[in-house]
């Protein structure tokens, strides 16, 4: 199965981190597939908005610590074809998640289940964030002593409100389960059980 399911439904562009064994961590495939799958959300005249979700029990664990952080760095020779695009796409981290890419139409991250690190920073990139209530929300490279090359430090406080009771322990590095009530911007509670991605993309 590819890192990333890719389907049009409609007008509405449905995006699925498909790594559900290791949390749909971000690897060599996955960073260069939502490449792709941004380009065409861009480029499609009959594309007018994007969800992106999770496969399985979380949203996206970040970037694959195994596999991505150690060929970003020169630690790891290239193994694959997507190990050698990715190389060969010096970019690519950026335009995956946002940072540098601008895809020029709504997107609306589904998110289920656990969101930390790169996986948060991805949705701090969207322009709506619909989650459900077992969802985790966590930033930790303030743990492991990393730097978030994502962007977040300048996304999270404009995507987060100061007065947030939750915002305080994703810079602390610590999770957060927010509720509906904590005035998250662009945020609302739903059960992914009765709410697929395309009704919470189209629902009023």
């Amino acid at each position: 199965m590819p890192a990333l399911l890719f389907e049009k439904q409609g007008n509405i562009a449905l995006i699925t981190l498909n790594r559900p064994e290791v949390r749909n961590a971000v690897n060599p495939e996955l960073a260069i597939r939502l490449c792709d799958a941004w380009d065409e959300v861009r480029n499609d005249p009959e594309i007018r908005c994007a969800v992106v979700t999770g496969a399985g029990d979380a949203f996206c664990a970040g970037a694959d610590l195994k596999l991505l952080i150690p060929l970003i760095t020169g630690a790891r020779k290239p193994e694959d074809e997507w190990d050698e695009k990715l190389v060969a796409r010096p970019q690519a981290g950026g335009e995956a998640w946002l940072r540098d890419n601008d895809p020029e139409k709504p997107i609306v991250a589904a998110i289920n289940g656990v969101c930390i690190a790169g996986g948060l920073e991805l949705t701090c990139s969207t322009d709506i964030r619909v989650a459900a209530d077992d969802a985790i929300f966590a930033l930790q490279e303030a743990k492991w002593g990393l730097f978030p090359l994502a962007a977040s430090t300048i996304h999270l406080p404009w995507t987060v409100p100061f007065r947030a009771r939750w915002r305080s322990p994703l810079l602390r590095g610590s999770s957060a389960r927010p509720k509906p009530t904590s005035g998250v911007c662009s945020t609302k509670s739903y059960r992914a059980a009765k709410c697929s991605p395309k009704q919470c993309a189209t629902r009023k």
